[in-house]
Protein backbone atom coordinates (compact mmCIF):
# COMPACT_ATOMS: atom_id res chain seq x y z
CA UNK A 1 0.00 0.00 0.00
CA UNK A 2 1.31 3.38 -0.45
CA UNK A 3 2.01 6.08 1.98
CA UNK A 4 -1.17 8.11 1.18
CA UNK A 5 -3.54 5.02 0.96
CA UNK A 6 -2.22 3.87 4.18
CA UNK A 7 -2.40 7.01 6.30
CA UNK A 8 -6.33 7.19 4.50
CA UNK A 9 -7.01 3.77 5.84
CA UNK A 10 -6.12 4.24 9.20
CA UNK A 11 -7.70 7.64 9.39
CA UNK A 12 -10.35 5.63 8.54
CA UNK A 13 -10.89 2.77 11.20
CA UNK A 14 -9.80 6.31 13.54
CA UNK A 15 -13.35 7.95 12.21
CA UNK A 16 -14.85 4.35 12.61
CA UNK A 17 -13.31 3.66 16.50
CA UNK A 18 -14.84 7.25 17.04
CA UNK A 19 -17.79 6.34 15.92
CA UNK A 20 -18.17 3.43 17.32
CA UNK A 21 -17.26 5.09 20.77
CA UNK A 22 -19.93 7.76 19.82
CA UNK A 23 -21.88 5.10 19.56
CA UNK A 24 -21.37 3.41 22.61
CA UNK A 25 -22.10 6.88 24.39
CA UNK A 26 -25.22 7.69 23.07
CA UNK A 27 -26.62 4.05 24.26
CA UNK A 28 -25.64 4.44 27.45
CA UNK A 29 -27.01 8.17 27.79
CA UNK A 30 -30.66 6.43 25.73
CA UNK A 31 -30.49 4.05 28.65
CA UNK A 32 -29.83 6.12 31.36
CA UNK A 33 -32.79 8.47 29.81
CA UNK A 34 -35.14 5.63 29.68
CA UNK A 35 -34.15 4.68 33.87
CA UNK A 36 -34.80 8.51 34.52
CA UNK A 37 -38.17 7.97 32.39
CA UNK A 38 -39.16 4.88 34.77
CA UNK A 39 -38.31 6.90 37.61
CA UNK A 40 -39.93 9.80 36.84
CA UNK A 41 -43.18 7.67 35.79
CA UNK A 42 -42.77 6.21 39.45
CA UNK A 43 -42.59 9.51 40.96
CA UNK A 44 -45.74 10.67 38.99
CA UNK A 45 -47.41 7.41 40.04
CA UNK A 46 -46.55 8.13 43.87
CA UNK A 47 -47.57 11.64 44.05
CA UNK A 48 -51.09 10.77 42.70
CA UNK A 49 -50.87 8.30 44.99
CA UNK A 50 -50.43 10.63 47.51
CA UNK A 51 -52.63 13.13 46.27
CA UNK A 52 -55.49 10.71 46.49
CA UNK A 53 -54.75 9.79 50.19
CA UNK A 54 -54.93 13.13 51.31
CA UNK A 55 -58.04 13.82 49.43
CA UNK A 56 -59.65 10.79 51.05
CA UNK A 57 -58.28 11.90 54.35
CA UNK A 58 -59.31 15.68 53.47
CA UNK A 59 -63.01 14.20 53.41
CA UNK A 60 -62.67 12.08 56.67
CA UNK A 61 -61.49 15.37 58.13
CA UNK A 62 -64.40 17.15 56.53
CA UNK A 63 -66.87 14.84 57.58
CA UNK A 64 -65.33 14.68 61.09
CA UNK A 65 -65.79 18.47 61.22
CA UNK A 66 -69.05 18.06 60.29
CA UNK A 67 -70.25 15.28 62.71
CA UNK A 68 -68.50 17.43 65.50
CA UNK A 69 -70.57 20.18 64.87
CA UNK A 70 -73.74 18.06 64.72
CA UNK A 71 -72.86 16.78 67.74
CA UNK A 72 -72.01 20.52 69.44
CA UNK A 73 -75.47 21.44 68.23
CA UNK A 74 -76.91 18.66 69.89
CA UNK A 75 -75.22 18.98 73.04
CA UNK A 76 -76.24 22.64 72.81
CA UNK A 77 -80.22 22.12 72.62
CA UNK A 78 -79.74 19.36 75.40
CA UNK A 79 -77.93 21.97 77.24
CA UNK A 80 -81.00 24.63 76.50
CA UNK A 81 -82.95 21.91 77.44
CA UNK A 82 -82.05 20.92 80.67
CA UNK A 83 -81.60 24.63 81.80
CA UNK A 84 -85.34 25.01 81.05
CA UNK A 85 -86.23 21.45 83.12
CA UNK A 86 -83.97 22.77 86.07
CA UNK A 87 -85.89 26.35 85.68
CA UNK A 88 -89.12 24.21 85.50
CA UNK A 89 -88.17 22.26 88.36
CA UNK A 90 -87.30 25.64 90.56
CA UNK A 91 -90.89 26.78 89.52
CA UNK A 92 -92.23 23.07 91.00
CA UNK A 93 -90.23 23.53 94.06
CA UNK A 94 -90.78 26.97 94.89
CA UNK A 95 -94.92 26.02 94.17
CA UNK A 96 -94.50 22.84 96.58
CA UNK A 97 -92.88 24.71 99.03
CA UNK A 98 -95.76 27.49 98.83
CA UNK A 99 -98.05 24.83 98.88
CA UNK A 100 -96.16 23.38 102.32
CA UNK A 101 -96.34 26.49 104.16
CA UNK A 102 -100.43 26.91 103.01
CA UNK A 103 -101.06 23.36 104.15
CA UNK A 104 -98.81 24.28 107.41
CA UNK A 105 -100.62 27.41 107.95
CA UNK A 106 -103.96 25.79 107.39
CA UNK A 107 -103.09 22.98 109.87
CA UNK A 108 -102.44 25.03 112.75
CA UNK A 109 -105.48 26.97 111.60
CA UNK A 110 -107.31 23.81 112.43
CA UNK A 111 -106.00 22.80 115.28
Amino acid sequence: MAPRQSESALEIKEVYRNNDKKEVEVNSLKTQNDTQHETIVELQSNLNAQKLEIKTLDDKLRAATLQLSTSETVADEKSLRIQKLTLDLEKVEARLASAEDKNIILTSKVK
